[in-house]
């Protein structure tokens, strides 16, 4: 937990350092640096919600800091889950209601849009729970 905790830290700093070296000198390799400084930080802070929501024993801080670190999963999830809706609606529509003309697809073109709302739903459905993994003891873990 500790190490996802250090690597999180290090993409924070490292948004901020690219933040700044954008401004001193307006080289657009900031602007890249931040965009993967970004993108990492939100996976480190999904990783950390859910190393702290699977601590053995946690303590009040650590479950609210799980809780907090949650949050992020789930309004990604929904996001998921609203795109590929949004995505599922869009065919159907145009191909019982009105095809209109930007649509080139067809009836079977719905491409990621169930995968969309599939890893929505996990994410969402885990963002605030354990892992069943974690509750068994290592005598009870089939691997």
């Amino acid at each position: 937990m500790r190490s996802t905790a250090i690597k999180l830290a290090l993409t924070v700093v490292g948004m901020v350092l690219s933040v700044l070296l954008l401004r001193w000198t307006h080289w657009g390799g900031g602007f890249v640096t931040f965009i993967i400084a970004f993108l990492l930080s939100v996976l480190y802070g999904l990783d950390l919600g859910r190393e702290l929501r699977n601590a053995p024993n946690p303590s009040p801080l650590q479950r609210l800091a799980g809780l907090v670190f949650g949050v992020p999963q789930a309004l990604l999830g929904l996001v998921c889950i609203g795109a590929g809706g949004l995505i599922v609606v869009w065919v159907l529509y145009n191909s019982l209601v009105e095809r209109l003309p930007d649509y080139s697809g067809s009836f079977l073109s719905f491409g990621l849009g169930p995968a969309l709302i599939g890893v929505g739903y996990v994410w969402l459905r885990s963002a605030f729970v354990r892992d069943a993994k974690a509750d068994l003891s290592p005598e009870e873990d089939p691997n």
